[in-house]
Protein backbone atom coordinates (compact mmCIF):
# COMPACT_ATOMS: atom_id res chain seq x y z
CA UNK A 1 0.00 0.00 0.00
CA UNK A 2 0.81 4.04 -0.66
CA UNK A 3 0.91 6.88 1.48
CA UNK A 4 -0.72 9.59 -0.57
CA UNK A 5 -1.38 13.27 0.40
CA UNK A 6 -4.58 15.07 0.25
CA UNK A 7 -4.92 19.04 1.47
CA UNK A 8 -7.61 19.49 4.06
CA UNK A 9 -10.99 21.37 3.41
CA UNK A 10 -12.64 22.27 6.16
CA UNK A 11 -12.73 22.85 9.88
CA UNK A 12 -9.24 24.97 9.84
CA UNK A 13 -7.66 22.29 7.83
CA UNK A 14 -6.49 24.44 4.73
CA UNK A 15 -2.99 24.20 3.88
CA UNK A 16 -2.64 21.31 5.82
CA UNK A 17 -1.39 17.66 4.38
CA UNK A 18 -3.26 14.49 5.79
CA UNK A 19 -1.95 11.62 5.20
CA UNK A 20 -4.44 9.22 3.54
CA UNK A 21 -4.27 5.24 2.38
CA UNK A 22 -4.25 4.31 -0.74
CA UNK A 23 -4.58 0.80 -1.77
CA UNK A 24 -2.69 -0.55 -5.16
CA UNK A 25 -4.08 -3.48 -6.48
CA UNK A 26 -2.04 -6.04 -8.31
CA UNK A 27 -3.28 -5.03 -11.46
CA UNK A 28 -1.79 -1.47 -11.26
CA UNK A 29 -5.12 0.42 -10.53
CA UNK A 30 -5.51 2.01 -7.22
CA UNK A 31 -8.31 3.41 -4.95
CA UNK A 32 -8.87 5.42 -1.98
CA UNK A 33 -9.63 3.21 0.72
CA UNK A 34 -12.87 2.76 2.12
CA UNK A 35 -11.82 4.00 5.11
CA UNK A 36 -11.77 7.76 4.08
CA UNK A 37 -15.71 8.19 3.57
CA UNK A 38 -15.50 6.99 7.14
CA UNK A 39 -12.96 9.43 8.38
CA UNK A 40 -15.17 12.51 6.17
CA UNK A 41 -18.43 11.63 7.97
CA UNK A 42 -16.76 11.53 11.16
CA UNK A 43 -15.09 15.02 10.88
CA UNK A 44 -18.73 16.34 9.39
CA UNK A 45 -19.64 15.24 13.11
CA UNK A 46 -16.97 16.73 14.85
CA UNK A 47 -17.40 20.02 12.96
CA UNK A 48 -21.03 19.64 13.85
CA UNK A 49 -20.78 18.98 17.23
CA UNK A 50 -17.52 21.78 17.61
CA UNK A 51 -19.86 24.90 16.10
CA UNK A 52 -23.34 23.81 17.64
CA UNK A 53 -21.06 23.45 21.58
CA UNK A 54 -22.93 26.08 23.85
CA UNK A 55 -19.19 26.33 25.56
CA UNK A 56 -16.72 27.80 24.07
CA UNK A 57 -13.81 26.08 22.33
CA UNK A 58 -10.67 26.96 21.44
CA UNK A 59 -8.22 24.40 19.71
CA UNK A 60 -4.39 25.74 19.92
CA UNK A 61 -1.05 24.13 18.66
CA UNK A 62 1.44 22.93 20.91
CA UNK A 63 3.36 26.77 20.54
CA UNK A 64 0.28 28.69 21.14
CA UNK A 65 -1.15 29.31 18.11
CA UNK A 66 -4.39 29.45 17.62
CA UNK A 67 -5.99 26.68 15.16
CA UNK A 68 -9.88 27.34 15.44
CA UNK A 69 -12.69 28.83 17.23
CA UNK A 70 -16.22 27.85 17.77
CA UNK A 71 -19.00 30.72 17.45
CA UNK A 72 -19.71 30.50 20.98
CA UNK A 73 -16.30 31.54 21.62
CA UNK A 74 -16.50 34.62 19.05
CA UNK A 75 -19.73 35.32 21.50
CA UNK A 76 -18.12 34.97 24.84
CA UNK A 77 -15.09 36.98 23.51
CA UNK A 78 -16.29 39.85 21.53
CA UNK A 79 -14.33 38.69 18.43
CA UNK A 80 -14.42 37.06 15.25
CA UNK A 81 -13.17 33.40 14.36
CA UNK A 82 -11.20 35.23 11.45
CA UNK A 83 -9.44 37.92 13.35
CA UNK A 84 -7.93 35.28 16.08
CA UNK A 85 -7.12 32.04 14.14
CA UNK A 86 -3.80 32.04 13.42
CA UNK A 87 -2.64 34.52 16.38
CA UNK A 88 -0.67 33.26 19.18
CA UNK A 89 -2.52 33.14 22.73
CA UNK A 90 0.70 34.95 24.26
CA UNK A 91 0.06 38.07 22.21
CA UNK A 92 -3.58 38.17 22.76
CA UNK A 93 -3.06 38.09 26.43
CA UNK A 94 0.04 41.09 25.98
CA UNK A 95 -2.68 43.05 23.54
CA UNK A 96 -5.60 42.79 26.65
CA UNK A 97 -7.78 40.72 25.16
CA UNK A 98 -8.23 38.95 28.14
CA UNK A 99 -6.28 38.85 31.58
CA UNK A 100 -4.68 35.42 31.38
CA UNK A 101 -5.26 31.84 29.39
CA UNK A 102 -5.42 28.61 30.40
CA UNK A 103 -3.39 27.25 27.13
CA UNK A 104 -0.63 29.49 28.24
CA UNK A 105 -0.90 27.45 31.58
CA UNK A 106 -1.07 24.05 30.09
CA UNK A 107 1.95 24.60 27.53
CA UNK A 108 3.48 25.54 30.63
CA UNK A 109 2.43 22.42 32.96
CA UNK A 110 1.01 19.95 30.14
CA UNK A 111 -1.51 19.51 32.61
CA UNK A 112 -5.50 20.17 32.41
CA UNK A 113 -5.81 23.71 34.40
CA UNK A 114 -8.91 25.63 35.20
CA UNK A 115 -9.24 29.94 35.68
CA UNK A 116 -11.44 32.34 36.28
CA UNK A 117 -10.75 35.24 32.80
CA UNK A 118 -11.79 38.41 32.07
CA UNK A 119 -12.71 39.58 29.17
CA UNK A 120 -11.72 43.02 28.43
CA UNK A 121 -14.79 43.64 25.35
CA UNK A 122 -17.47 41.79 27.21
CA UNK A 123 -16.75 42.79 30.61
CA UNK A 124 -17.71 39.51 31.78
CA UNK A 125 -15.82 37.02 33.61
CA UNK A 126 -15.52 33.07 32.41
CA UNK A 127 -14.80 29.77 33.66
CA UNK A 128 -11.66 28.50 31.28
CA UNK A 129 -10.48 24.89 31.07
CA UNK A 130 -7.49 24.12 29.38
CA UNK A 131 -6.50 20.59 28.74
CA UNK A 132 -3.10 19.02 26.95
CA UNK A 133 -3.99 16.86 23.90
CA UNK A 134 -0.86 14.87 22.90
CA UNK A 135 -0.58 12.51 19.73
CA UNK A 136 1.23 8.96 19.59
CA UNK A 137 4.68 10.97 19.41
CA UNK A 138 3.62 13.26 22.33
CA UNK A 139 3.63 15.99 19.96
CA UNK A 140 0.88 18.67 22.46
CA UNK A 141 -1.69 20.56 21.26
CA UNK A 142 -4.31 22.31 23.05
CA UNK A 143 -8.41 22.63 23.81
CA UNK A 144 -9.53 25.01 25.70
CA UNK A 145 -13.23 25.16 26.85
CA UNK A 146 -15.22 28.30 28.59
CA UNK A 147 -18.13 27.37 30.48
CA UNK A 148 -21.77 29.41 29.32
CA UNK A 149 -21.80 30.07 33.25
CA UNK A 150 -19.89 33.59 33.06
CA UNK A 151 -20.70 37.05 34.39
CA UNK A 152 -20.49 40.44 34.84
CA UNK A 153 -17.81 42.46 36.03
CA UNK A 154 -20.03 43.97 38.34
CA UNK A 155 -21.05 40.79 39.57
CA UNK A 156 -17.82 38.74 40.00
CA UNK A 157 -17.01 36.77 43.14
CA UNK A 158 -15.00 38.21 45.70
CA UNK A 159 -12.89 35.13 44.83
CA UNK A 160 -13.07 33.29 41.71
CA UNK A 161 -14.96 29.78 41.97
CA UNK A 162 -11.64 28.00 40.32
CA UNK A 163 -7.84 28.83 39.29
CA UNK A 164 -5.06 27.41 39.10
CA UNK A 165 -4.89 23.19 38.66
CA UNK A 166 -8.14 21.52 38.39
CA UNK A 167 -9.00 18.99 40.95
CA UNK A 168 -7.62 15.60 40.10
CA UNK A 169 -4.38 17.41 37.51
Amino acid sequence: MELAAVQGRRSGLEGRTIPVLVEVHANGASSVSGHLASYQRQNMELHAIFRSSSDGIWLCDGAGTVLNINPTSETFNGIRARDIIGRNVAALVAEGLFDGSATLDVLETRRQVSISQYVKRTEKYLLVTGTPVFDDEGTHCTSTKAKSSAWSAGTAPASPPCSGSSPGS
